[in-house]
């Protein structure tokens, strides 16, 4: 029933099995077909294994939603991962649950609710996240605090308890950890531009005609830039002239 959902949700989105990608020597999410930001901080054998139910690409529902964003993102470079994770969920009939969601009872309620599971939904959410990541060497915001919060969630008691024997429980903390430990670091990988500056001069070439603007003179123009977005601010410094106070008395008297 969970590989028939799977699969199927893959078919509604016009996406190929990835063990057939895999079979016929195409890509596989690996240390030496990773973007150089996800290879500095996925540099451990337990990133990349595709038996070991804990990691990214490791158990069925955190591959196969890997391999279909793999197979979806050429066709879709501006529009958010959201939508791709969002549809794969739909079409597994997942139900609805917020990305951050941490209170145990409302978790209880879906694990006896939700179709399919919610362990199915949160390896999905986490292979989404971490394939961005090796494709492109940086995550959208967004399914950032997806995958971020979907992390935290497995760390509670009422998910671990889920996974064996006290050692067992113990083992996928410490997986947990390591996918957190990434997601946490990845922003010191941002490009350099990244950040807020301030504009000194601006030249402007017409015709072979530079013209140059001081930017320090009676103004601030500020440059705000991450990863997806950059905006502009121009701040005027010169004083502003203010106007004499009247009161409604002085006005009256001058009638």
């Amino acid at each position: 029933m969970r590989l028939h959902l799977i699969l199927s949700g893959l078919l509604l989105l016009g996406l190929h099995h990835p063990a057939q990608s895999q079979g016929n020597g195409k890509f596989v999410y690996a240390l030496n077909t990773a973007h150089p930001n996800a290879a500095a901080l996925m540099n451990d054998d337990f990133f990349w294994s595709d038996t070991d139910p804990g990691a990214p690409f490791g158990s069925e529902p955190g591959s196969e939603a890997a391999y279909g964003f793999y197979s979806w993102r050429p066709t879709h470079q501006t529009t958010s991962p959201m939508i791709f994770l969002k549809t794969l969920l739909d079409s597994w009939h997942s139900h609805p649950l917020a990305w951050d969601e941490l209170d145990t009872l409302k978790i209880k309620a879906y694990m006896i609710d939700g179709v399919p599971g919610l362990v199915i939904r949160d390896e999905a959410i986490i292979g989404t996240a971490f394939a961005q990541f090796v494709l492109e060497g940086k995550i959208d915001p967004e399914l950032k605090y997806a995958a971020t919060s979907t992390l935290q969630r497995e760390l509670l008691p009422v998910m671990t308890s889920q996974y064996g024997s006290p050692g067992q429980q113990q083992q996928h903390i410490e997986k947990m950890k390591k996918l957190l430990s990434v997601l946490s670091r990845d922003h010191a990988l941002s490009s350099p531009l990244n950040g807020t500056w301030q504009l000194i001069s601006g030249t402007i070439i017409t015709k072979g005609i530079s013209s140059v603007t001081d930017y320090t003179k009676g103004q601030q123009m500020i440059k705000i830039i991450n990863d997806s977005h950059f905006a502009f601010l121009s701040h005027d410094l010169a004083p502003r002239q203010t106007l004499p106070i009247i009161s409604t008395r002085e006005v009256a008297a001058t009638r």
